[in-house]
């Protein structure tokens, strides 16, 4: 009774199976009428652009569909004139017709890989005419990549002192059997490191070197002086990076690195102001500079020369007090044996001093809005002819420096009008003021900040007795004060003030209307209107906080030119 089933089962079976026997064979007969073939160079440099051949021939008697060519790249090549990144290029080709061939040409360009064999990978996938699977041809071709094209070394010091100029080689040569023709160079350094020279110029604002028509197996060479400022024992690295354009776009193709050390110098040299390493100037402030030297070798140093060169537009030179000469050209101090006779000849271990004094200017120099957060600033240098054994070098040397920031400041004022038109508020009443009677007035903060921005400043002063604020309360700035009826105080906090603010514009402002009524106990005086006004800061540049006060102010009305001084006084009735 199961005989009928399990025939019908077997018979299935094989009629699965016979499909796929087709459908293996059509795809091995048809993809043997496929040819796929890639051809590269056995041998390739970096950054010498190399070609692909490509082919493709239908040798089928059928039409394949919707055929697509993808090309797979091995790390370190790339499309030439393509991104870096880019290791897949798919291209579709259509319907290939029977008997149908083609052929491409693809540039390539090997960036790293340098003595390794790769291969590049292709594939060809279409749908066959009667079958609607899609079928594949894959090939490969293999190279290896042999050497590179250009050479780039450089010859820096592996110690050098901080501050001390050197001078290194930068060496180049085309190592290919082509023409370059243009290799661009370009230096990569730290900001410590400063290039000071080079004896070919390089591309403006730039440390590139451009150099063009580099013939097969020629060398070039030039040479740079540069200067590291940093602390002992601190590494720095220096690259250059050699550079090719393809169709429009760069690329590296060779690069080159050296380490450079900062030796412990054998001239200790130190600078300090008001024996504060983190002094902070005020305006008008004495300025007495230190620079201390010692000898840590075991050579005595003759002919010492010390130089301290004075940068900042606040330094008050009429003030300076120094056994150095002053070189007007630069302001720079300049010390020799003849007016610091230990300079002649310092022994090894032994140590010594100079000093300066001046004053910072009491003004702030500012004629700009962009004169802003100054600092005063000494560049020392100590030197001498004498050079150690150990040391290659042309003379002995050590370079400092030293930036002190000025702080800034910021000015209130606080007056009071009874005619105050400007204003745009009318007070009412009358002068001189009588007990019992009402009389208004206006009074004025006003606000100059001058070389620093500065935030969270707060104004706050009591009203005096017999005073209160009418709610008539405006200003020129983001914020308006405040006026708490309770303590009778006045309160205006602003978040942020920029520098000059006032000095070259016109100052914060703003005006608040009182009333005063005098009592029996203030006749004969001026009445009080505002008490001591006080203020805080925080400067920005320096992250000091700023405290400053404008004087009380009474019915003396010293600001307002309408009223005559005795009209203030309090009169009886």
């Amino acid at each position: 009774m199961f005989r009928r089933p399990l025939v019908i089962g077997v018979f299935a079976f094989f009629l699965l199976l016979s499909g796929v026997l087709v459908f293996l064979w059509y795809q091995s007969h048809t993809a043997q009428g496929l040819t796929l073939g890639l051809i590269v160079p056995e041998r390739v440099l970096i950054g010498v652009p190399f070609d692909l051949k490509v082919t493709l021939s239908n040798d089928s008697s059928n039409v394949l569909n919707d055929a697509r060519l993808k090309l797979f790249l091995p790390d370190g090549v790339i499309f030439a004139g393509e991104s870096e990144d880019k290791r897949l290029r798919a291209k579709p080709l259509g319907n290939l017709g029977a008997g149908s061939s083609s052929e491409e040409t693809i540039s390539l360009l090997a960036l790293d890989g340098e003595n390794t064999l790769q291969a590049v990978r292709a594939t060809v996938d279409y749908l066959p005419t009667s079958l609607g699977g899609r079928f594949e041809r894959t090939e490969k071709a293999a190279f290896t990549i042999f050497g590179q094209s250009v050479a780039v070394d450089m010859t820096p010091p592996k110690k050098i002192f901080s501050g001390e100029d050197f001078e290194f080689e930068v060496v180049y040569k085309n190592i290919s059997t082509e023409d370059i023709p243009t290799l661009a160079l370009t230096l990569d350094y730290p900001n410590a490191f400063k290039l000071v020279s080079s004896s070919i110029a390089p591309e403006p604002g730039s440390s590139t070197w451009k150099i063009f028509d580099l013939k097969p197996g020629v060398e070039g060479r030039f040479k740079l002086k540069g200067r590291l400022i940093g602390p002992e024992n601190a590494f720095y690295d220096l690259v250059i990076r050699a550079e090719r354009d393809f169709s429009g776009r760069v690329y590296l193709v060779r690069s080159t690195q050296a380490a450079i050390a900062i030796a412990p110098s054998p001239l200790a040299f130190s600078i300090d102001l008001n024996s504060d390493p983190n002094y902070i100037v005020q305006p008008g402030d004495d300025l007495n500079y230190v620079l201390r030297y010692r000898n840590g070798t075991d050579v005595a140093l003759k002919d010492v020369i010390i130089r301290a060169r004075l940068l900042g537009e606040m330094f008050d030179l009429t003030q300076l007090i120094s056994d150095a000469s002053l070189r007007a050209s630069d302001n720079t101090l300049i010390w020799t044996a003849g007016v610091a006779p230990e300079l002649a000849l310092l022994q090894p271990g032994a140590s010594g001093s100079v000093t300066f004094r001046l004053r910072a200017l009491q003004q702030y120099p500012i004629k700009r809005f962009s004169d802003r957060n100054f600092t005063l600033r000494i560049s020392a240098e100590i030197e001498s002819p004498t050079v150690p054994r150990f040391v290659g070098s042309s003379k002995t040397t050590t370079l400092v420096k030293l930036e002190s920031k000025v702080a800034g400041r910021v000015a209130i004022s606080a007056q009071a009008f009874f005619r105050d038109a400007a204003s745009g508020i009318l007070n009412k009443g009358s002068l001189p003021l009588a007990v019992g009677n009402a009389t208004q007035f206006t009074l004025h903060w006003k606000v100059t900040n001058f070389s620093t921005d500065v935030r969270d400043l707060t104004l706050r002063a009591s009203l005096g007795g017999n005073v209160r604020a009418t709610g008539v309360i405006k200003s020129n700035g983001a914020t308006t004060p405040t006026y708490n009826e309770r303590t009778q105080e006045l309160a205006w906090n602003i978040p942020k003030i920029g520098a000059t603010k006032g000095v070259l514009d016109e100052p914060l402002e703003a005006i608040i209307q009182v009333e005063a009524i005098p009592g029996l106990n203030q006749v004969g005086q001026y009445l009080k209107l505002l008490q001591l006004t006080s203020g805080s800061a925080t400067d920005d540049f320096t992250g000091q906080k700023i405290e400053f006060q404008a004087p009380e102010v009474t019915t003396l009305l010293a600001s307002d030119p309408t009223v005559q001084s005795n009209q203030g006084v309090v009169k009886a009735q």
